[in-house]
């Protein structure tokens, strides 16, 4: 089984509590694969830390616990994955690729001719190169199965305080605000645009039709006014 977690954790000094997080994972035999840490740039940000770690599988209660210890774990989730079966393929995969190296060992050996030499080191060099990538992927998984893999996130505690408007310092400031104003206003434009789109090429056809209509209507009374008649349907002429 191979287990993942994410971690959410309060303290009042993230930095610090990344220290106290790494050494944790160290007393458990694991390691940590990846960190940053944010410094405190002030009142209002106390800065922020996050850690990638590796723990063994059968201490991922002991790390639990141990993150209470460093702070408030807000969160803790943990997801599991069966990989009996991709294990097992593995092996299945090495096995016969391990048979065919020693096949194509053997046929290298009793070679007579030039060229069947360097047809078998050709294909033997080959399945050794597919054996040592697949001996590579099952101690990936083996890893992923021994060490459990937690992703630890550390803010400071949550204190309430007005929100802080950001308002433009310079020109440059001031023209970024603008621009990002005027593409937002574009960009709603063109949204509406795109909705009334299909209503006012409908609304043009039909007024196109009855445009049409009107002028072919106003061709045939002139017609029938030259011809000293009326239209069809009108009242008959006397003479």
């Amino acid at each position: 089984m191979v287990q993942t977690a994410r971690a959410a954790v309060s303290a009042p000094d993230p930095v610090d509590a990344a220290q106290d997080v790494a050494a944790l994972a160290a007393r458990l035999e694991g390691r940590v694969d990846a960190r940053y840490e944010r410094s405190a740039a002030g009142e209002h940000d106390p800065g922020s830390a996050s850690l990638t770690v590796r723990v063994p599988a059968g201490a991922m209660d002991g790390f639990r616990t141990g993150l209470a210890g460093i702070g408030d774990v807000l969160e803790f989730q943990v997801a599991t994955e069966d990989v009996t079966g991709a294990a097992q393929d593995l092996d299945a995969r090495i096995t016969a690729t391990e048979l065919s190296v020693a096949r194509m060992s053997d046929l290298l050996g009793r070679a007579a001719s030039s060229s069947e030499i360097i047809e078998a080191e050709q294909a033997l060099t080959d399945r050794q190169a597919n054996l040592e990538g697949l001996r590579s992927e099952r101690a990936r998984l083996a890893d992923r199965v021994a060490l459990s893999t937690v992703d630890v996130e550390i803010v400071a505690p949550v204190h309430a305080q007005e929100a802080l408007v950001a308002r433009p310092a310079t020109f440059l400031d001031g023209l970024d605000t603008g621009w990002t104003a005027f593409v937002a206003t574009v960009r709603g434009v063109l949204v509406v645009l795109g909705v009334l789109l299909p209503w006012l090429v409908v609304a043009g056809l039909a007024a196109t039709a009855v445009l049409l209509w009107r002028r072919r209507r106003t061709v045939e009374v002139a017609t029938s006014a030259g011809d000293g008649t009326t239209p069809s349907g009108g009242p008959g002429a006397l003479g």
